[in-house]
């Protein structure tokens, strides 16, 4: 009776990244997902050539001088 009771799941996903957000963004992909990341970059340089032209800026930057979500880690408060 209950091996019987199944029920499918399906999940749907959608990964969204704003051009306002695309230097933490990248970073993050970059130190997560090197594999992924570099074959993106290689979609970048075909169809969005700016984009692509910024990860290789970005590349260029020690990791102090790249921007983007310094609030995240600096969020604490002296009170």
């Amino acid at each position: 009776p209950a091996a019987n009771d199944r029920q499918v799941t399906v999940a749907v996903t959608q990964n969204l990244c704003p051009r306002s957000s695309f230097d933490s963004v990248w970073r993050r992909v970059v130190k997560s997902r090197p594999k992924m990341s570099k074959r993106l970059a290689e979609r970048l340089a075909v169809d969005e050539p700016l984009l692509h032209q910024r990860t290789v800026e970005l590349a260029k930057l020690p990791p102090e001088e790249k921007g983007g979500d310094s609030s995240s880690s600096s969020s604490s408060s002296s009170s």
